[in-house]
């Protein structure tokens, strides 16, 4: 699996933290100044596909139920990303 430069991959993290104001998409914990760690999820899980739409906001949390399974196709947030 190649990987992009992890300067390149913070700069675009960056990005979709602040284009969803800081926010989880799933349960919309977080903000700007919260303490609230967030991280970046691949919607169709291929971490070769860093295209902007492939790309969403979660809380740990959230990001963690996503790939147990807790969070399925079938729930409200990934309705929200189609």
């Amino acid at each position: 699996m190649v990987r992009m430069p992890k300067h390149e991959w913070m700069a675009l993290r960056r990005e979709i933290l602040e284009s969803y104001g800081f926010l989880c998409q799933h349960c919309g914990e977080g903000g700007r100044n919260s303490k609230i760690r967030l991280e970046v999820h691949h919607i169709d899980w291929d971490h070769e596909n860093n295209q902007i739409s492939n790309l969403t906001c979660l809380c740990t949390r959230c990001h963690d139920l996503v790939h147990y399974g807790r969070i399925t196709k079938r729930s409200h947030y990934f309705d929200s990303l189609s």
